[in-house]
């Protein structure tokens, strides 16, 4: 069953994406009862918008400035309490949103904050908490992905 999984992408795989190829191995983070469950929710537009919020701090771990929505099928993986999910064989047509940042040289600086941890240290980070708070992250069409890789 195939379920809305944000999913951060590094640079490359966006280029590969951008490209029309096919990305496997990568993380994303969907809504799932564990996840749910962890941050009292319930299955909706809440949980699917704390989904991106997750996937845009995971991000920042490995270097991932965009985030993209797809429905794709996955499989759990730990962290289960971040919806944490594997997914293969994410193509652009499946990508039904791409997100980044509205000031990209302060992705950097989050990052550098939580630099070498993991996601529930930097999740509890205040730096983390702070970016995710204070930085507007923007919606773009799939089409505009090629443009958003390496700006800032």
């Amino acid at each position: 069953m195939s379920s809305l999984t944000a999913i951060p992408l590094t640079p490359e795989q966006a280029r590969e994406l951008a490209a029309g190829g096919t990305v496997d191995g990568l993380l994303g983070h969907t809504t799932t009862v564990p996840m749910t469950e962890a941050f009292g929710l319930e299955a909706g537009e809440e949980a699917e918008y704390v989904c991106l919020l997750i996937a845009r701090a995971a991000g920042l771990l490995v270097g991932s400035p965009i985030v993209v929505t797809a429905e794709v099928d996955s499989q759990p993986v730990e962290p289960a309490d971040f919806g944490t999910v594997a997914v293969d064989g994410l193509r652009l047509p499946k990508v039904s949103g791409v997100f980044a940042d509205s000031e990209p040289a302060r992705v950097t600086a989050a990052a550098s904050a939580v630099e070498g941890e993991d996601l529930d240290s930097a999740w509890e980070s205040p730096a983390v908490q702070h970016f995710l708070s204070e930085n507007d992250l923007l919606w773009h069409s799939r089409t505009e992905l090629g443009g958003l890789i390496d700006r800032g």
